[in-house]
């Protein structure tokens, strides 16, 4: 639940910086820059915009769970707000939440079975 929030605020912050850019060449704003996110191809279409945090939606969508795994601690299956601080006071510097959140979710993995293939 709290990966799916994290989700749609990140997805709405995307959204809005889409409809604040300049109209699309018909002269009309982009219809789907308004909904809210309904499908993973949605998110995979705002890679395509060019806000900073785009990318991240894609990581954030496909793997909320281990992202919430990385925040709950004790395992509980739910996130208490000491977690989520605890989490976000362990971003790198210069890293914003998106960021470390798309990290948590792949990166680690990925930096795993780049050392387990070594061995």
């Amino acid at each position: 639940m709290f990966s799916l929030a994290l989700l749609e605020y990140y997805f709405d912050k995307v959204s809005s910086f889409e409809r604040n850019q300049p109209e699309q060449d018909s002269g009309t704003p982009n219809p789907q820059a308004t909904r809210t996110i309904s499908s993973q191809n949605e998110v995979q279409r705002l890679r395509h915009v060019q806000h900073p945090d785009s990318w991240t939606l894609e990581y954030i969508s496909a793997h909320g769970s281990r992202i919430a795994a990385a925040i709950d601690i004790d395992n509980s299956g739910f996130i208490r707000i000491s977690e989520a601080n605890t989490f976000t006071e362990q971003i790198p510097q210069g890293w914003n939440l998106p960021q470390w959140c798309a990290y948590n979710a792949i990166g680690k993995l990925s930096r795993l079975l780049s050392r387990s293939s070594s061995i």
